[in-house]
């Protein structure tokens, strides 16, 4: 907020941080369930389920709703608002784009879509939904919509036409630099990302290994972050091929749902079991020794400081995982491995983790590497 206060909305309310780390629920909370929320000065400008667009106070309380946002057809499907300046917001939801402005919200019209309630027939059918905006360098807006990417100039929104198939239900987006754009399309796995009038998809087909893509923003790095239904994963925005991208949760498969970064770097990162925070290091991305580290060993499920000099008769399963320790487990590198000498074929390990099944007492030679270095 306004005072540098760190804030989490759950499905119970909102919580309020502390610089101990700890959380506290606001007391004047808005009912019902907030499904988006925007600083605005002093307060919030938030979206509730069953009420429409509601202005917060300081501490959560319900001021006011702004007129028109309570309409049945409505009031559940507001998904993103931005703070355009000069007292104007960009709101979208699954009805269309409206604009609130000095109180009252006002729809749209975006190309190929009809104006929300424009036709009565067209009441509580989709508008062509727009979720997601940015800002580039050159202070053009942009927008995910169910029809692709939108750009604003001259007054208007336009559809952005890129060469080829064009992208369609865009459900995030970032911008970087002066109009690089990254985009998550509805239901598929990895990004696209724009440069100019042309489009190139990373990983659609889930060659990341991540399954469908959720959200995809962008650091004052330059780093490209992308949250998964199998937790977040990072790149420098440069070296985007599989291995270079880093899973910056470890082994938590959960779905990732959010992200905010401080103004000091500092990353918020939320899922479905709680909020990460994190300082991203340069180092991350830096050449290194290029010689992989054992960081974490389990053996038949027990985890252990090092690797044992001498494995149970009995099967079990060996898990190794290589990283950086002084990223104290917030990184795995991609690697790959191979048992058995130089005959051996060498097997990717996307994470980091290489896991052996029924493995039991006897001599073992595994050689690792880290992929894209020497070493």
């Amino acid at each position: 907020d306004g005072e540098g206060r760190a804030w989490v909305v759950t499905q119970g309310g909102m919580w309020r941080g502390d610089a101990a780390g700890k959380w506290r629920k606001a007391k004047g909370a808005a009912g019902g369930e907030i499904q988006y929320l925007a600083a605005a000065g002093s307060g919030w400008l938030a979206a509730v389920r069953g009420q429409g667009l509601v202005w917060l106070g300081k501490e959560g309380e319900a001021r006011r709703t702004v007129e028109g946002s309570r309409e049945k057809e409505l009031r559940d499907d507001f998904r993103h608002l931005l703070d355009r300046g000069g007292g104007g917001w960009w709101c979208g939801s699954k009805r269309g784009l409206f604009e609130l402005r000095e109180g009252r919200l006002a729809p749209v019209r975006l190309p190929g879509s009809a104006v929300w309630p424009e036709d009565p027939r067209e009441v509580g059918k989709p508008m062509g939904w727009v979720v997601d905006f940015g800002k580039d360098a050159r202070g053009r807006w942009w927008a995910g919509s169910a029809r692709g990417l939108l750009i604003y100039e001259g007054g208007q929104w336009r559809q952005w036409e890129t060469e080829g198939p064009r992208l369609e239900d865009v459900v995030s987006l970032a911008v970087r630099g002066a109009g690089e754009i990254w985009a998550v399309e509805k239901g598929k796995a990895g990004v696209a990302r724009v440069r100019g009038r042309k489009v190139e998809r990373l990983g659609v087909g889930d060659d990341y290994g991540s399954g469908e893509s959720l959200y995809v923003r962008v650091d004052q790095r330059g780093w490209v972050w992308r949250g998964t239904e199998n937790g977040v994963y990072l790149s420098d925005g440069e070296r985007v091929n599989p291995e270079d991208w880093l899973k910056v949760n470890g082994d938590r498969g959960v779905v990732a749902n959010g992200f905010l970064e401080d103004r000091d770097g500092t990353v918020w990162l939320s899922d479905e079991e709680g909020v990460t925070r994190l300082k991203p290091r340069k180092e991350w991305f830096g050449a290194g020794s290029g010689e992989p580290r054992l960081t974490r060993v389990w053996v038949g499920g027990a985890p252990r400081r090092e690797l044992p000099a001498e494995l149970p008769a009995a099967p079990v399963r060996l898990r190794l995982e290589f990283g950086k320790p002084e990223d104290e487990g917030l990184r795995e590198d991609p690697v790959q491995y191979r048992v058995g000498g130089a005959r051996a074929p060498w097997r990717r390990a996307r994470e980091g983790v290489v896991e052996m099944d029924a493995v039991m007492e006897g001599d073992y030679e595994i050689e690792v590497r880290q992929l894209g270095k020497p070493g």
